[in-house]
């Protein structure tokens, strides 16, 4: 009987913490924490695909990061996709994490699920440098002032 009693009690404890932390989404969080959150779902794929064909997974670089950030909300700013300041990310990037080889991909309008599926199209530039032998990485979304979202990503491998 006391069992069941403190069975009960733990049900209706339990009841109601999960009722009071639950949320009808995530439209309370702030726009960087959805963001983070989709960078962080994108970066999971490449890496089970990566994973899938035995290479290693893309690290996260905070440099990268950072000028994947400026770039994204520079697109988004603009409103178009660009490649202005590539080779001044590249030399930061070679001169601040040593890096050998560079490559960067932008994008705009997609979901995330939409995103990296065409980034792993069969036949795409994107696909093959996501295979490659590249070790670290920096991703950013943001949106425009419409909602619309911006992608930067870039990828290098150090000496």
């Amino acid at each position: 009987m006391k069992n069941q009693l403190l069975l009960s009690i733990s049900i209706i404890l339990c009841t109601i913490v999960l009722s009071s932390c639950s949320s009808d989404g995530d439209s309370d969080l702030p726009a960087e924490n959805s963001n983070t959150f989709v960078e962080n779902t994108i970066l999971n794929s490449i890496n089970e695909h990566r994973n899938s064909l035995s290479l290693l997974s893309l690290e996260e670089n905070s440099v990268a990061k950072q000028l994947a950030f400026d770039h994204a909300q520079f697109m988004a700013n603009q409103r178009e996709l660009s490649i202005d300041g590539n080779s001044e990310r590249k030399t930061r990037l070679q001169e601040t994490e040593n890096a050998t080889a560079v490559v960067e991909f932008n994008s705009r309008f997609y979901s995330p699920e939409e995103l990296v599926q065409n980034w792993l199209r069969e036949g795409s530039t994107t696909k093959n440098s996501l295979e490659s032998n590249f070790s670290n990485v920096g991703i950013a979304v943001t949106q425009d002032e419409v909602g619309q979202n911006y992608y930067t990503l870039i990828m290098f491998r150090m000496r």
